[in-house]
């Protein structure tokens, strides 16, 4: 709420404090953007309220596109960060949903790591090619790339 209320958004953002699964407003978005639980089948922690945060046990991602997919206006895109190994899935998750991908952005933590995440737009309506590109968070002297910082300079509060 409170990085909302000091953006120049403000007007146009609404926070519910809802689980998706049970949320109802009776109309429909151009946009949903989620980070959604991120890990399945991965380590653990012994925390069970991280468990739920942060792995994909109360919300699949099938249900989460299955659920978006039906809170999306006709012209509605969909943005979701996912760990790389997931992306596929989700992509083919996304079809059965009616939502197709319209980017995807890889994101390494330098040019010299593999990709670690995927950020992606969905959209409804198939799209003949879906525009992609590379993304390095750090330059090899561990500072920020240009590309990071000209991405994200807007919405995070270090760059």
């Amino acid at each position: 709420r409170e990085n909302i209320h000091s953006s120049p958004w403000k007007g146009r953002i609404n926070i519910f404090h809802a689980d998706v699964r049970n949320f109802g407003p009776g109309k429909t978005y151009d946009l949903v953007i989620s980070n959604p639980p991120f890990y399945k089948n991965d380590l653990r922690s012994p925390d069970r309220q991280k468990n739920i945060s942060k792995h994909s046990e109360a919300l699949t991602i099938d249900a989460l596109f299955e659920i978006t997919a039906k809170l999306l206006d006709e012209n509605g895109h969909f943005a979701i960060l996912l760990p790389f190994h997931r992306s596929r899935p989700a992509e083919q998750t996304a079809s059965k949903n009616g939502l197709y991908l319209r980017e995807k952005l890889f994101v390494k933590q330098s040019a010299d790591h593999p990709v670690f995440r995927t950020m992606m737009i969905f959209q409804k309506g198939r799209m003949e090619t879906a525009y992609n590109r590379e993304i390095s968070i750090k330059d090899n002297g561990d500072a920020y790339t240009k590309e990071f910082t000209g991405l994200l300079k807007d919405y995070y509060l270090y760059l």
